[in-house]
């Protein structure tokens, strides 16, 4: 017995004292879809032939030190248009170039300046466009729902509008019996006249008289802010505080006073964390304004609310052309371009996604010429994919099926990398069942012992 524990012991230190494997390093990045021109309002203009160029030198990196090292980044993708006039009269038509939201690594908040290495082109001569953008909460792309939300001015719903109140009451957390507690009150009944903001909250209880409740974790001297989006809040906030240590609710003695009641407009609210910039100022109310109605629709408003909205813009190239009766105009826009990057692949594997859907919007679509211009090679390439001595071509009668992706690394089979964590969680399992083993070698132990006694009575 005392060999066999022994050993169980030497394995259990064994396992105890081996360094973990698992790697707690991101090893995927996000990045940005690039998409088609799209024709805002009906026109008679049609595609007579598109040609995609994807310029791709270089792989981006997970992180620039520098935004100099940032700028010297060079992919980007290039949609040259042939346009067309059929109609017996002049047309001017407004057309906007999504092209992703901004990717999870970069340079910090200078990523916006590398619009300005790229633009739009008519006949080779560089026209004026302006730089929009839209709230995307996931960077992902939704023709219908992404169009709805690029206004000219500012947006008004039958809630939301510029001069709507909104209050900011501040409480001061006093005289609590713990050093921590839960601070709770329930949200006076507005009948939806009222939208509530609490930045603190980290749970929220629909009670069975169907109010809500919501609370966060505070101390001593916490202020607690909430934000009565509409009318002001016709009763007092009521706070009660609770301790859940040992799993039920115990009051806690403590106060919350009012300290201040602020009045201000939604759209003072709105531009609080703005700078001027690159983003406008409609552009910015107006994604703040969608967030706040997406919000509402999940019933989310509570503690999900966001004022940074750094990776949450779609930026959009906007401009117009105007066509003669019978003219043709070749038309490019030239984009950035971030592939999302998988490093659970060695090599690494580089996706890049042109979506084609937007293309939808023309009156009718010719053919698509598809030019990928890299060193690299494809993983998996489509059929339609021809390996040239530039990269790859494709060619299409009309719209393919589906969006256009591709993956390009170094080589053209990377390998999926092990994963790190599966030896480390397999230690876990066998470390618990070798501790496991101990009480039940005792208990094998002496039932031995007790029945070796028993047959020599």
């Amino acid at each position: 017995m005392r060999k066999v524990l022994s050993l169980v012991i030497a394995f259990i230190l064994a396992f105890a004292t081996i360094p973990a494997s698992a790697n707690s390093a991101q090893t995927y990045f996000f990045g940005s879809d690039s998409m088609g021109a799209i024709l805002t309002g009906e026109s008679p203009i049609v595609v007579e032939h598109e040609e995609l160029t994807f310029q791709i030198p270089g792989f981006p990196r997970e992180y620039y030190e520098s935004f100099e090292d940032f700028m010297r980044y060079n992919s980007f993708v290039s949609a040259s248009y042939s346009f067309y006039n059929p109609s017996d009269y002049t047309v001017t038509a407004k057309l906007l170039f999504p092209f992703g939201a901004r990717p999870n690594y970069g340079y910090g908040g200078e990523l916006q300046a590398d619009t300005e290495k790229y633009g739009v082109l008519v006949n080779g001569e560089r026209i004026e466009s302006t730089l929009r953008h839209s709230f995307s909460r996931f960077g992902e792309f939704d023709l219908e729902k992404d169009l709805q939300k690029l206004h000219d001015d500012y947006m008004v719903d039958d809630f939301y509008r510029p001069d709507l109140p909104v209050t900011e009451y501040s409480f001061r957390v006093d005289r609590l019996e713990n050093d921590r507690a839960t601070a709770l009150f329930t949200v006076p009944a507005q009948s939806g006249r009222t939208k509530v903001y609490f930045p603190m909250c980290c749970m929220s209880t629909i009670k069975d008289d169907g109010t809500t409740e919501l609370g966060a974790h505070v101390e001593t001297g916490d202020i607690l802010t909430i934000y009565a989006i509409g009318e002001a809040f016709a009763e007092p906030v009521m706070w009660k505080f609770t301790d859940h240590t040992d799993g039920k609710d115990k009051p806690v003695n403590g106060t919350a006073e009012l300290t201040e009641a602020k009045s201000m407009t939604l759209y003072d609210y709105a531009m609080c964390c703005y700078e001027p910039g690159e983003v406008s100022e409609i552009d910015w109310y107006n994604a703040i304004v969608a967030e706040l109605q997406e919000l509402d629709a999940e019933g989310a408003l509570y503690f999900d609310f966001n004022f940074d909205l750094t990776y949450s813009l779609l930026r959009w190239y906007e401009y117009e052309l105007t066509l003669e009766p019978g003219e043709r105009m070749n038309n490019t826009v030239t984009a950035p371009l971030y592939p999302s990057i998988d490093l659970n692949y060695e090599p690494p594997v580089y996706t890049y996604q042109y979506l084609l859907s937007p293309a939808k919007t023309w009156t009718d679509f010719g053919t698509l010429t598809v030019t990928v211009a890299t060193p690299y090679l494809m993983v998996e390439p489509d059929s339609a994919f021809t390996k040239t001595a530039a990269g790859y071509t494709a060619n299409y009668n009309g719209l393919p099926d589906g969006e256009l992706l591709f993956k390009l690394s170094t080589e053209e089979k990377p390998q999926k990398a092990e994963n790190p964590y599966r030896w480390f969680f397999l230690r876990i399992v066998l470390l618990i069942g070798a501790v496991a083993a101990i009480p039940l070698l005792f208990v094998i132990y002496f039932y031995r012992k007790k029945r070796k006694h028993g047959n020599t009575l």
